[in-house]
């Protein structure tokens, strides 16, 4: 991924980015695959308004993924990502071993 702005994303980009963003901070560590420029775009996300939180519920739906994972997204779309003390670059820890070793598996709910 090159762009920097999520503008420059298309809707599928948006929703991978998103999902990447959920794993750092929810699933387990080996599980993750988030990336500073992906963070640097949510941070971008978080403060875009609602106009954009719309776009990314629209992108979501595009997703292959069950009942229970499109409510996991939409709930950390709306109740953390849109929140004054989200912060992506926290949950980019989440992606080294313990010995600083970037983890790459991709086991996201979007694949």
């Amino acid at each position: 991924m090159t762009a920097q702005k999520p503008e420059d994303l298309n809707d599928d980009q948006l929703a991978h980015v998103v999902d990447h963003a959920y794993q750092a901070r929810h699933g387990d560590k080996k599980h993750s695959k988030f990336t500073k420029e992906e963070a640097d775009i949510v941070k971008h996300l978080s403060h875009a308004g609602e106009e954009m939180r719309t776009r990314l519920h629209n992108a979501l739906r595009g997703l292959n993924r069950t009942d229970d994972d499109a409510t996991r997204l939409d709930n950390f779309v709306d109740k953390e990502m849109f929140t004054a003390d989200y912060d992506p670059y926290r949950d980019l820890m989440n992606n080294f071993d313990d010995e600083g070793n970037v983890l790459t598996p991709d086991d996201t709910i979007a694949g």
